[in-house]
């Protein structure tokens, strides 16, 4: 028996249990019991059906979250089950899980598609103020599609007072997302010529990019190649650097890493914050180090393409000298010591 029955009948019959009425004959009672057990069992189904697990998982944002017009939040999900997947969606709603949906990003590339790969997009907060925010993910197949939904509603705040930027350098103090150059914190905003964007100057006493450091013990000092962070791009993607060298990698918006590794794995050799609380990131070239490349990626953003290399060069490491090349060495010496030693006139 199927979970669709005659109406009319279920009523009855439930009703004539009910109040007690007996039925007409056995075979009536039977298909009332039978029709009683069917209902049980297709509630069961419909309800663990409810229970399965979406093909997308949406991370973040996920509720709760309290967001401000014109900063920057990064999306988060990842792949449940794995499908043949075209591109993903976004939408978000200001009234609740029923919509009606905005989009927020379209066709963005499938990038990784097995199960587990995480994915991610930088949004820009629009200027909808609303306590009922919900986001939502599609994963666009080539035959079912998919999606998520955030479980609770979040909050978009309204855009905070106007930038306090008294040097007018595009930096305020304190810091905020409406300032020209970003929401990082001017440290002198007496100063136009000191602010979070600043290059350091080495030799002035004077903490010149606001990483609470001056002159030489600013890691700037030392960095002699500089790699900015534009949107999710790092500028120069490629560059060479000899052992020695020291990289700095400048931030400029959104929350991103600096991570060694190649295909978004990180190999253990550097891992590097670069966001709003961390604006400079470096890493210095072992003296040691042979003549080859160093891939790295941005971990949130690596399925997007946010990748670079570092290509080590400069002089051949010197071979190393054995321990019978040593000994030849030192046999010869002293050989050669001895004749001319032997050779010298002798002094009457």
């Amino acid at each position: 028996m199927s979970c669709r029955w005659g109406t009319r009948s279920f009523l009855r019959s439930i009703t004539s249990l009910a109040i007690g009425r007996q039925p007409k004959s056995d075979r009536t009672l039977r298909r009332s019991l039978a029709w009683l057990v069917t209902t049980a069992c297709c509630v069961i189904v419909v309800a663990s059906g409810s229970e399965a697990r979406a093909h997308v998982d949406l991370d973040a944002p996920n509720g709760g979250e309290v967001l401000q017009v014109g900063s920057a939040f990064t999306i988060e999900w990842h792949v449940a089950i794995e499908h043949n997947t075209l591109d993903w969606d976004l939408w978000y709603s200001t009234t609740g899980s029923n919509g009606p949906w905005m989009p927020i990003a379209a066709d963005l590339p499938a990038g990784d598609t097995t199960r587990g790969a995480p994915h991610s997009f930088e949004w820009t907060i629009p200027d909808t103020p609303s306590d009922e925010v919900r986001v939502r993910v599609r994963q666009d197949n080539s035959d079912t599609d998919y999606e998520d939904i955030s479980d609770a509603n979040l909050t978009i705040g309204a855009a905070p007072p106007g930038c306090m930027d008294n040097d007018e350098d595009g930096y305020g103090d304190p810091g905020n997302v409406a300032c020209p150059n970003g929401p990082e914190e001017d440290c002198d905003d007496t100063e136009p010529a000191i602010n979070p964007g600043a290059m350091e100057i080495c030799d002035d006493i004077l903490d010149n990019n606001c990483d609470t450091f001056a002159d030489g013990d600013d890691p700037a000092c030392s960095a002699n190649i500089v790699v900015l962070q534009v949107g999710l791009t790092f500028e120069p993607a490629d560059i060479s650097a000899s052992p020695g060298d020291t990289i700095e990698w400048r931030h400029s918006t959104g929350p991103h890493t600096v991570t060694s590794g190649s295909s978004c794995t990180h190999d253990g050799r550097f891992d590097l914050p670069l966001d709003t609380g961390n604006p400079i990131a470096f890493y210095t070239i072992p003296l040691g180090e042979p003549k080859g490349t160093i891939p790295y990626y941005c971990a949130p953003h690596c399925g997007q393409n946010m990748t670079g290399t570092i290509t080590v060069t400069g002089p051949e490491p010197v071979p190393a000298v054995s321990e019978w090349g040593l000994l030849s060495m030192t046999l010869f010496v002293l050989i050669c010591g001895t004749l001319v030693t032997r050779r010298q006139p002798s002094v009457r």
